[in-house]
């Protein structure tokens, strides 16, 4: 499989993969660029290897030359690749392996004061995954919006805890309104999507979707269920692949 995507990327992305020095770098990158063009090579009915990209002021990739093109954002930490695929909206998606020994204070610079606070009342392992749900939130909103991590973290609020709206606590950072979505692909994993708000479902699924978009068998609908998938499918050594198809 990783021979495979290796065979569809661009010539961009092979230099991209010789300057990482560890192979397993390496073949994480390959696994994650190769699964996005499979995912999207069927949502627009194309080969992986022809699928071609353009890229936003801060890097944020974007499909050339399909119209109207779908929307995508792709992350991947530890063994996951999470994408997330939305019919011509903006979407951000990011994934994080949660760490047991993490040294949250270190970081508590990306939280809001309120956020702050609300991850102080909690303890041990809880406050931990809190904190990456929390991260995952915000890192989905910044791509969202296209910019990254050029936004301060702190100046948006997506809350701590079962919260899912982020909402907007300056002027000179365009959050929103947002909608964020809880889309942990594993135990031990927290990852989020987030959209733009409106009348819209989500769906999940393993690997590229067959068929391509909706067409595809979708695991569950997150208006039905609060469980997610887990993929059973992988190849070792290989990032494992998991998705969001959003729809009205």
């Amino acid at each position: 499989m990783l021979a495979r995507y290796a065979r569809t990327l661009s010539a961009d992305e092979l230099i991209r993969v010789g300057r990482f020095v560890h192979e397993e770098d390496r073949d994480r990158f390959v696994a994650a660029r190769g699964f996005l063009r499979a995912v999207l090579g069927a949502y627009v009915g194309r080969a992986p290897a022809a699928i071609r990209f353009v890229y936003g002021q801060h890097g944020k990739p974007a499909l050339a030359g399909a119209a109207p093109a779908p929307a995508f954002n792709l992350s991947h930490s530890g063994d996951w690749v999470l994408c997330a695929v939305a019919p011509a909206r903006a979407v951000g998606v990011d994934v994080e392996r949660v760490q047991s020994g993490f040294l949250i204070d270190e970081l508590a610079g990306v939280l809001s004061r309120d956020e702050r606070r609300g991850l102080d009342l909690l303890t041990g392992d809880e406050r931990v995954h809190s904190f990456f749900e929390t991260w995952t939130r915000k890192e989905a909103v910044a791509k969202a919006i296209g910019t990254g991590v050029t936004v301060p973290l702190d100046r948006f609020e997506v809350g701590v805890g079962s919260a899912n709206r982020a909402t907007e606590l300056a002027p000179t950072c365009v959050v929103g309104p947002w909608r964020v979505v809880r889309a942990d692909p594993a135990p031990g994993y927290a990852g989020s999507v987030a959209i733009d708000e409106g009348d819209w479902g989500i769906r999940y699924w393993d690997g590229p979707p067959a068929g391509g978009g909706s067409a595809g068998p979708p695991v569950h609908d997150s208006r039905r269920s609060g469980q997610r998938s887990v993929s059973t499918e992988a190849t070792v050594g290989m990032p494992l692949p998991f998705g969001t198809d959003l729809h009205r």
